[in-house]
């Protein structure tokens, strides 16, 4: 039996809720817990003002502290579980608010925070979204604020529920993080990379005016093709073409652009194996200088995901023991930092 609740009555719950970690765990028992049955069940033609606070509710009751999810048990999951099954919002992303789309996706992330490997049927359709929002509004400089917040949500949604793609590979191998695809699955991968190419050149281009060459080491090597077209190239001088140059730090001034960048990156080494070899972001000098400056930067999110990017690329070409003795320290010192491993993935057990 399901029990249903005015919109004045779901925004009282909510604020009574608010700070009270042993009232929501009353929600997951009987006879309150029938009132999930109601909040997961979003209908198309519900009001927005409905779908927002029901959301708004959900995310309140699941956002509990370890112990009272352990108080709660199975009843945890079960909710979890009934929100990535029974909810369809992930099929009408396009159509919904901003809003909505946003408190739809920052609830799937706290359910994926607490249960990463509980299967979401509906990816596909939310990687659809993400394409469709990026293409429509991001490159057209047209995003609102909730929709760049919700584009970063869903970053940190699609590196949550595909993480397992990492998990245990060599992270020097490309080859070897390819995985067993059907014709449209990697069509739509194309997409996502070409996608998420696009909000880190997008991105990146803000910062190219920082990069300063303060150190040039002149060498004998040529210089490989520019696949991206950018409004600022460092290289066009010929002094610099027959040289290897490390950048000065880049400060990157927006937390929007960080988010953008570091979970960018991280995806785009995940899909990046569908994009021809000629046309991938390591081919692109001045792409690397850029990154090369992030190396410095004062965010660990941000310097990790760069040093990951560089050596994926590079790091089976390194034959002198002495540099990978070198890059290795460095994944040690980054790795001391807390929030890095996400980043980092299994990049140390790659550098032998």
């Amino acid at each position: 039996m399901t029990v249903a609740y005015s919109l004045e009555n779901l925004r009282k719950i909510s604020n009574a809720l608010v700070g009270d970690q042993l009232a929501k765990v009353e929600y997951f028992l009987a006879p309150k817990c029938l009132i999930f049955q109601f909040l997961v069940a979003i209908r198309p033609d519900d009001r927005v003002a409905l779908k927002n606070a029901k959301l708004d509710l959900l995310y309140t009751l699941l956002h509990l502290e370890p112990q009272q999810r352990d108080m709660v048990g199975t009843s945890y999951l079960d909710t979890v579980s009934a929100i990535y099954k029974s909810m369809t919002l992930a099929r009408s992303f396009a159509q919904n608010e901003s809003l909505t789309n946003y408190k739809y996706v920052k609830l799937l992330n706290l359910c994926a925070e607490v249960y990463p490997n509980c299967e979401f049927s509906d990816l596909q359709y939310l990687q659809k979204g993400f394409i469709h929002l990026v293409n429509n509004k991001f490159l057209r400089g047209l995003c609102s604020a909730n929709e760049v917040t919700t584009i970063i949500e869903l970053l940190k949604f699609f590196s949550l529920v595909d993480e397992e793609r990492d998990g245990g590979s060599d992270l020097t191998d490309p080859i070897k993080q390819e995985r067993e695809v059907t014709e449209i699955s990697h069509y739509q991968d194309f997409n996502m990379a070409d996608s998420l190419e696009q909000i880190i050149v997008k991105t990146s281009t803000k910062y190219l005016d920082q990069i300063s060459l303060k150190y040039i080491v002149r060498l004998k090597v040529s210089r490989p093709a520019s696949p991206s077209s950018v409004k600022n190239d460092p290289f066009d001088n010929k002094g610099v073409d027959c040289t290897r140059a490390i950048p000065k730090k880049i400060n990157i001034s927006s937390v929007y652009d960080s988010s953008l960048l570091s979970l960018g990156l991280l995806l785009y080494l995940r899909y990046s194996y569908v994009i021809p070899d000629d046309r991938k972001l390591w081919n692109d000098l001045t792409f690397k200088a850029f990154i090369l400056g992030l190396l410095k930067s004062d965010d660990v999110n941000i310097r990790c995901i760069s040093l990951k990017f560089l050596c994926i690329h590079t790091l089976q070409r390194i034959k002198d023991g002495r540099i990978r003795v070198l890059w290795k320290k460095y994944c040690h010192i980054s790795l001391n930092r807390s929030t890095t491993t996400h980043y980092l993935g299994g990049l140390i057990h790659s550098i032998h």
